[in-house]
């Protein structure tokens, strides 16, 4: 179906269906516009700004901004975030069957990709904690993988070992390193039963 949209020279860098009679349009001023198609010409509804990129999904309009990631129904005009991304920078939004891969740049400039199941609740934020174990001066990376949480600890300098001829990382060091890594761990609630946490500092 052809429709005549009038986009006052705005460069378009996303148009999708987002409804059984509405068309979503991103624009370059990264703004979202609505549009109702269910007329002969179609009708420019509302705007949504700061908007960084849009998916259509099985549970719903896909919307991100600097926020997180907005569930948003456009008839209804509401919705929910399904996950906040304070921390982290946003690249990607790949929508999936109830779930979604978002991926992003984290406070050490790594790439991640988060996986969000949609059917189930958020119990414990581990993005958020995790987001929080890297500000650490004492953390070089956070990598995750399921349940399992690698942190690559900041060692200092690497020291002669007489005893083995070798350089070595001091053992001094490691355990005020591991000490202050676990206490935070403790402090930010990261469920031991739950997430297997390794680390070249314990």
């Amino acid at each position: 179906k052809q429709t005549d949209i009038n986009y006052d020279g705005l460069e378009v860098l996303r148009i999708k269906p987002c409804g059984s009679s509405y068309v979503c349009i991103l624009n370059n001023k990264s703004e979202l516009d609505i549009y109702n198609l269910s007329q002969k010409k179609p009708s420019y509804l509302y705007s949504l700004s700061g908007v960084k990129a849009f998916e259509s999904s099985a549970q719903g309009l896909l919307v991100v901004n600097s926020k997180g990631v907005l569930n948003f129904d456009p008839v209804k005009r509401e919705g929910f975030y399904e996950l906040a991304t304070g921390g982290y920078s946003f690249d990607s939004l790949t929508p999936g069957s109830n779930s979604f891969v978002i991926g992003l740049t984290n406070n050490a400039k790594r790439k991640i990709a988060l996986r969000v199941d949609q059917t189930k609740q958020n119990t414990d934020s581990i993005d958020k904690k995790v987001s929080e174990l890297q500000r650490m001066a004492e953390v070089l990376f956070v990598s995750t993988y399921g349940n399992y949480i690698y942190v690559s600890a900041n060692l200092g300098d690497l020291v002669y070992d007489p005893a083995t001829g070798s350089y070595v990382y001091s053992q001094e060091v490691k355990k005020v390193v591991e000490a202050k890594i676990n206490a935070e761990i403790d402090r930010l609630g990261i469920d031991r039963k739950i997430y297997t946490i390794t680390s070249n500092a314990f």
